[in-house]
This record gives structure tokens, C-alpha cells and sequence, in this order.
């Protein structure tokens, strides 16, 4: 008998998941509540917008395996987002070199930790002098933007194996973005026989050994064998709301416990296509023309900025995460709008007239205000190896965890650790299968 299985999410994890049951013949049905599937990868093309734009995930993140692999498969080409790395701070313009300042004496320090601590702790103790308030503020900025971390939780020991593994890495862009990649999964799955079922929440599972009952919030039903659950962490956690919430009959309370003790970071992602690269004309932002950007940081309250380089295409993107973004997550689009604005004015030195002149179009993604995501993605807190490990743990072999915040062996918070984390999955369902 054929067993059949229900994948709770059609993003990245949950899309790998079904493409490597449904292709060693068993029944899936996956259940997504969204519209789409991709979940956090999300390319869309708004009609002010001159191209696609990517309001979740954008970059690859270095040669990645798993999806590295899974491009050639689908014949979809990318490329390399080169560019300067500018950085402005007290109104200070200067080039940087790498996107952490101070980089090998920070890394010279990482390597000497016998015992894990925050990167808080790790700071006051190695950098509390004056002289290294730049590094102590580059360092601050790229664990709470890049990895959307609260210093004070994040784990220094994951946080160095992390650095350490992207040391010189490239970042990537796929050609007519990540959403191609999706698709390509989705009709896998379904020339496969998988079926999909959107605009629907799961709510409740009953189960017990082999047998699960799943109800939506519209009051459905759906039965299998087996269950893989895909939400995102922030969902987990209840971020939101309690919409997305997934109650468990009986309970699983270690695993919502590991969950809370989880690290899942805040994120505001703002997209804006101007009728020109302003910042490449000397006539707008006088000595503060930077011909070929890619990144730029900054200590206004959006500090993390890049441009589509190397396209000179007018698209500049504002890149908000971590703890700082908390008093803003309620706020409407109109007032995220209103907080970019005047962080432009003070990094560029450019009246807000000139730039609202300039403004083609504009789109804000406020992931922490998702119900179906409750944030961006996850950081390796204190101990966040063994929460995974709590959390990650399939239950009587019927009630199965994927998802970017559990893949083991590579950086979590990525689209290649979903990838990962999903094919890890189906592994394990089909070698307890086929004994």
C-alpha cells in the first residue's frame, strides 16, 4: 500500500519535500495557506515596477549545492551581484573592503573562543575600548541586518563558523529571479501527481501512529499516513497572530518549547525604482556619487541598502532587520515610506522633494507583520543546536519537521538550508519505508 503524505507549506522546504516522495511514488497532497507557493521566496512584478523584484529572497549566498544543483537541472542561469561596498556614518562616505570592518582581528578573536557566548558578551570582552567603536558598530550592524539577530542572543561560536565560511564567498543572482526556481519545483511535483491546495490553513492535527487528521480553518479535512510541517519559525513562535497557529492533539510541547527558545530575526524590506540611478549623478548627491554600488551601510535607521549592479537599473532596496525593527512593524506602508525617505535624505544629502520627484515606484514587504511568516528567517541563538535538534526529531515516525531554521550542516536562514533541510526529510521517510 502506498503510503500518502500531507506537507504543510509549499515553500522551498516543503516543494523538496513532495518532489522526492511524490517521485519515489508516494501520495502527496500539500497544503499551503498562501495563494502561491515560495512561501519567503517571493518575485513579483508590480505594475509600476519595470522588472520583476524579489521581496523575499534575492542572493545565493556563495557555490551552494543544493541549489547550484537544481539551476542547471532547470536550465535557469544567474549571475554575480558584484559591486563596491560603500559605508556612511556621522555623515561620513568612505569605501569599504568587506562588509564587516576590522574583519581578520575580528575573526583572529573568534578563533581564540574556548566557551560560546553572545556576540554581545564577545564584544565586551574583546573590543569595550573607544578605538574599536567602528568595529564594535560594523559588527553590531551585520549580526542585526544580515542575520537579523539580537546581539544579545545570537550565538559567537555559530556566528564565527559562519563568517569563517564566507570568507571571500560570492553572492548570486538568478536570472528572472528566484521565483523560476519555484515554479520549476511546483510542476515537479505536480507532473508527479502531487496535489496542491491553497488559501488553506491548517489548524489541527490528530494523530497517532501512521494515521493523521488534519483540519483547516475552513473546516476541512485531510487524512494520510504521515505529515511534514514546513510553517516558518515566526509561525512557531505565534509571532503574529494565532491565524496561523497549528495545535497538536496529542501535544507536542517540547517541540513548541524548543521553537520559543529559537532565535527568528525582524525584517522590513522596502523596494524603490527610481527614473534614474541618483546616486551615480554628480549634479544630485555631489561628492557622494557612487558609480558603481552594490552595498551600502549606514547608521540611519534603514542602514543596509544595494543596487541591482552590476545592472545599472534605477532600483535602489532598503533592507531593515533585527531587534531595531520592532517599534516600526505595525507601522503602515505609508509610514515605512515616510522613515525611507528620510533615511535617503540623510545617507545621500538629497531633499526629500528631489527624491519623491524621482520615485517611479515603490513596494514595502514588512515580513514581521506576515501572519503566515512572523519575520524573516532564523539565527543560530545560544544552544539553538540543540532546540534544532529537539525540534527537527521526527515523532512515531509520523510527524515530520522541515524548514531553513532546521537544516543541519549548512547556514540556516537561507533558501539552500530549506532545500536542504526538505531533502533531508524525504530522506528520512523514504529509508524508514524502505525497511
Amino acid at each position: 500500500m502506498t503510503d500518502q503524505i500531507l506537507v504543510i507549506g509549499a515553500g522551498a522546504a516543503g516543494l523538496m519535500t513532495a518532489r522526492a516522495l511524490s517521485k519515489a511514488g508516494m501520495k502527496v497532497t500539500i497544503i499551503e495557506a498562501r495563494d502561491r507557493a515560495g512561501g519567503r521566496v517571493f518575485t513579483t512584478h508590480p505594475q509600476d515596477f519595470s522588472m520583476r523584484i524579489e521581496a523575499g529572497a534575492e542572493f545565493i549566498h556563495g557555490d551552494l549545492p543544493f541549489t547550484l544543483r537544481l539551476l542547471q537541472e532547470a536550465g535557469l542561469k544567474y549571475h554575480s551581484a558584484k559591486g563596491e561596498i560603500w559605508s556612511v556614518r556621522k555623515k561620513q562616505l568612505h569605501q569599504q573592503q568587506d562588509f564587516i570592518e576590522g574583519h581578520e582581528i575580528l575573526i583572529k578573536n573568534l578563533k581564540a573562543l574556548k566557551q560560546d557566548i553572545s556576540v554581545k558578551e564577545f564584544l565586551d570582552k574583546n573590543f569595550a575600548e573607544s578605538k574599536h567603536e567602528q568595529l564594535r558598530s560594523s559588527i553590531t550592524g551585520y549580526v542585526e541586518g544580515y542575520d537579523l539577530a539580537d546581539p544579545g542572543k545570537a550565538s559567537a561560536m555559530e556566528l564565527r563558523n559562519e563568517w569563517l565560511r564566507e570568507d571571500e564567498t560570492e553572492q548570486y543572482r538568478i536570472e528572472n529571479g528566484y521565483g523560476t526556481l519555484i515554479d520549476y519545483l511546483k510542476n515537479q511535483c505536480e507532473q508527479q501527481g502531487c496535489v496542491f491546495h491553497f488559501n488553506c490553513i491548517a489548524r489541527q492535527i490528530h494523530w497517532k501512529e501512521n494515521e493523521v487528521e488534519l483540519k483547516t480553518a475552513d473546516q476541512k479535512i485531510y487524512t494520510s499516513n504521515k505529515v511534514v510541517i514546513t510553517v516558518p519559525l515566526g509561525v512557531w513562535q505565534g509571532r503574529v497572530s494565532t491565524m496561523a497557529r497549528i495545535d497538536f492533539f496529542p501535544a507536542i510541547t517540547g517541540k513548541q518549547q524548543a521553537a520559543s527558545a529559537m532565535g527568528f530575526g525582524e525584517v522590513i524590506k522596502v523596494i524603490l525604482e527610481f527614473n534614474e540611478p541618483f546616486w551615480e549623478n554628480q549634479n544630485i548627491v555631489g561628492k557622494r556619487k557612487m558609480k558603481n554600488l552594490g552595498f551600502l551601510f549606514s547608521d540611519a535607521e534603514i542602514p543596509t541598502w544595494w543596487t541591482q549592479l552590476p545592472s545599472h537599473i534605477p532600483i535602489l532596496t532598503g533592507w531593515f532587520g533585527g531587534p531595531r525593527v520592532k517599534p516600526f512593524i505595525h507601522l503602515n506602508d505609508e509610514g515605512i515610506l515616510q522613515l525611507v525617505m528620510d533615511c535617503l535624505t540623510k545617507i545621500f544629502l538629497v531633499e526629500h522633494a528631489v527624491l519623491i520627484e524621482k520615485l517611479k515606484a515603490r513596494s514595502v514587504f514588512n515580513w514581521s507583520a506576515d501572519v503566515f511568516t512572523g519575520g524573516g528567517y532564523s539565527y543560530s541563538s545560544l544552544n539553538s543546536q540543540e532546540y534544532k535538534r529537539i525540534l527537527s526529531a521526527p515523532v512515531a515516525n509520523t510527524l515530520f519537521f522541515a524548514g531553513e531554521a532546521l537544516a543541519e550542516g549548512c547556514e540556516s536562514g537561507t533558501v539552500e538550508a530549506a532545500f536542504s533541510s526538505g531533502a533531508n526529510v524525504a530522506g528520512k521517510i523514504l529509508g524508514k519505508a524502505s525497511k
